[in-house]
């Protein structure tokens, strides 16, 4: 499922009232990752906030979302040098999490790495060696560095 479709689900399901632990292993998974979008039908009949939720999701909580989310993405074009700028400001790449601390109004994640010709995303940077791309390599001489496109 696209995360899209997810949020269509999760939107849906203030009316169709399916538990938790009922939904998809995706939806689950994703929930985990996202509870600060997440309500939660409360015994008082209310629906509250899964954040301030003393305990975590559980298999009977029928959870939804109940605003129009919209989750945007916004990707750097990083340079020959491993640089990319933001409103002026230039970081290198590997220190993605020291611009999140300056702008953390603005942005309230890091999504990974894409590299050249691979379609997947790493959420720490990889090396790439013998046409596979590894997390690490002992070899360091032997080894091509890679900055992501």
């Amino acid at each position: 499922m696209t995360e899209k479709e997810i949020i269509q689900y999760l939107k849906d399901n203030k009316t169709k009232g399916i538990a938790f632990g009922f939904m998809p292993d995706e939806i689950q998974d994703w929930c985990r990752h996202n509870q600060k979008y997440l309500f939660y039908g409360s015994i008082r009949g209310m629906w509250e906030s899964v954040k301030k939720h003393s305990e975590p999701l559980n298999k009977y909580l029928v959870i939804c979302i109940l605003t129009d989310l919209e989750i945007e993405y916004e990707d750097f074009e990083i340079d020959d040098e491993g640089y990319f700028e933001i409103n002026g400001d230039n970081y290198f790449w590997c220190c993605w999490n020291e611009f999140l601390h300056d702008y953390k109004d603005e942005f309230v994640g890091f999504g990974g790495y894409q590299y050249t010709d691979c379609d997947e995303w790493f959420m720490s940077p990889r090396i790439f060696y013998n046409n596979r791309f590894l997390e690490h390599y002992q070899n360091v001489e032997k080894i091509k560095s890679m900055i992501p496109d």
